[in-house]
């Protein structure tokens, strides 16, 4: 079975072109285990998977200067600045993208919040940091702005929280196809 997946794999990631990729860095400052991390990648690789977008991860510590036929995109894990908050947690609280005219490519994921909301929901800890991270990078690619539900909502009701936990928390049609051209987009500037 396990080579089935494999092969299955292998030709979905074939069929895909480099529009159809992005690559994302992690820069681990929370010191966040390992285990956790990936199971985050895990997560998040499975939000953009279902929006037809493959992604290739890697650690700050191996990035190269080199140019890429993909876009790349910077994650900071911290736990050295907490955002001040009042109330129920936001997205807010647990993320940033930094976005200049409708552009960006480095977010932040706060650890210490996401941690938070863990102990609160149903959501476990990795999979909180995988979906925030599917979040920021949506704005990174879609720009600034919120949904009234889904994984791109400024607050995370417990529906979505739910539907986070199982799996099934994800973009729209309209942002999955959003999401693809500007990754189009990327590629064919980096030609």
């Amino acid at each position: 079975m396990r080579v089935l997946s494999l092969l299955v794999g292998a030709f979905s990631a074939a069929s895909l072109n480099a529009a159809d990729r992005m690559e994302v860095m992690i820069c681990n400052s929370a010191e966040v285990q390992d285990y956790v991390l990936t199971k985050a990648e895990t997560e998040a690789g499975f939000v953009f998977q279902s929006a037809g977008i493959e992604v290739q991860w890697s650690a700050c510590q191996n990035a190269t200067l080199q140019k890429h036929d993909t876009p790349r995109f910077v994650i900071r894990l911290r736990d050295d600045l907490v955002p001040r908050f009042g109330g129920e947690l936001s997205l807010h609280a647990l993320g940033r993208a930094f976005v200049s005219d409708g552009e960006g490519y480095i977010a932040d994921v706060y650890y210490p919040a996401v941690e938070a909301l863990s102990k609160t929901s149903q959501a476990g800890t990795a999979s909180l940091i995988g979906y925030t991270i599917a979040h920021e990078i949506g704005h990174l690619l879609l720009g600034p702005g919120h949904k009234p539900h889904g994984i791109m909502r400024a607050r995370w009701s417990q529906d979505e929280l739910f539907a986070l936990a199982q799996r099934s928390l994800g973009f729209d049609k309209t942002d999955r196809m959003r999401l693809q051209d500007r990754l189009r987009q990327n590629s064919q500037g980096r030609n």
